[in-house]
């Protein structure tokens, strides 16, 4: 885990700032969002949905040692633009747009944290960082996997590879 984080189960903090991504817990419903980033510095807080690419890969086990075979999360999807476009809204008109970049950068960087987070590090050996990455995907195609994955919010690597996606990081 990086130095820059602190990560628990369901959130990430940005040590330095104290912003921070956080599952919403909410009941997904193609309307709700997936996560909620909070910034005290903006007075911002934003919610946005998100899909997961989910990859089966063989971890070693910390307890047992034993390599076993286990879906990890891997990627974050988000419809393309529309973060940029939420927290803009939030900020005003008076908001420069290299500010809102770096914000929206600051999510990208806190989702890769949360993704791989403590509970993942916690019981699996990683001898190598796993690559998670966040994508983009327009927002048609985007709700159409949405509506493929109503209850898990969960794409396979080859079924990402599908759609037109952006990497973001």
């Amino acid at each position: 885990m990086s130095e820059l984080f602190e990560v628990e189960r369901f959130t990430a903090k940005r040590k330095a700032t104290g912003s921070e991504v956080r599952y919403s817990h909410a009941e997904f419903d193609h309307s709700q969002e997936t996560f909620i980033y909070e910034n005290q510095n903006y007075g911002l807080k934003v919610g946005f949905p998100a899909l997961f690419v989910d990859e089966i890969l063989p971890l070693a086990s910390k307890k047992s040692g034993r390599v076993i075979q286990q879906p990890l999360n891997i990627g974050v999807i988000l419809p393309q633009g529309q973060l940029k476009r939420d927290i803009q809204r939030q900020l005003g008109e008076s908001a420069s747009s290299p500010a809102v970049d770096d914000l929206v950068q600051d999510v990208h960087e806190l989702l890769r944290e949360l993704v791989l987070g403590d509970s993942v590090r916690k019981f699996y050996d990683l001898t190598s960082e796993v690559p998670v990455h966040v994508y983009e995907v327009e927002g048609r195609s985007f709700w159409n996997a949405v509506s493929a994955h109503p209850d898990t919010m969960k794409l396979r690597p080859e079924e990402l590879s599908a759609l037109p996606v952006t990497l973001v990081i």
